[in-house]
């Protein structure tokens, strides 16, 4: 299983805990990246998802929104887990790997399942990722709120079973849709980068 909303902070009090109650010897990883870059990833995904206004600044988001650098806590984060989990069962992968090569940062998930690397899964791993800023809010909304107004009323008629094994099977499809409207990479700027440092200090 998959989510990044199992290390967000606001589930930490009960999320290691449910997940060690059903499956105490689970293995678990968990991917870090520079937490300044990773703030900042996130905000622009919140500004995609609709879930800030299109005009708000990162330094205003952070503000407003201080779950954006708290998010980026990975000793607190892996901490939580540590309380149930041996230190044995976890395993911390950096993002910036997986810009060097997917083969450079499949390994060692690979060796700490005790599987070997499977051939071409590097290439398979490959993707570009826009990371970019939306073009039109009110495009983005669109689409958002159709997905919403579809989940709804799937769910009113008895249909969200089978609503959510057609998303399962068409996620790249809506990625794809959502990415047209995305601008080309934004990268941090120096000075919000160093507007956010000394949280992490």
């Amino acid at each position: 299983d998959f989510s990044i909303s199992y290390s967000y902070p606001e589930h930490l009090a009960t999320v290691p805990a449910r997940i060690f109650s059903c499956l105490p010897k689970a293995k678990l990883f968990i991917v870090v990246r520079h937490p300044a870059e990773r703030a900042y990833s996130d905000y622009l995904r919140s500004i995609r998802m609709g879930e800030l206004n299109k005009g708000i600044s990162f330094n205003k988001a952070c503000e407003d929104y201080p779950v954006l650098l708290a998010r980026g806590l990975y000793g607190q984060i892996l901490g939580a887990y540590l309380k149930y989990f041996d230190a044995k069962n976890m395993c911390v992968l950096f993002y910036e790997d997986l810009l060097k090569g997917a083969d450079i940062f499949l390994r060692p998930l690979f060796d700490f399942m005790g599987i070997d690397l499977i051939e071409g899964m590097a290439a398979m791993a490959k993707r570009e990722k826009s990371g970019g800023k939306v073009k039109s809010e009110g495009v983005n909304r669109v689409l958002l709120g159709t997905k919403r107004r579809v989940d709804s009323a799937m769910a009113a008629c008895g249909m969200e079973d089978m609503w959510d094994s057609i998303k399962a099977r068409s996620v790249g499809a809506w990625g794809a849709l959502l990415a047209m409207n995305h601008q080309k990479k934004v990268v941090l700027s120096k000075g919000d980068k160093k507007f956010v440092a000394p949280y992490f200090r």
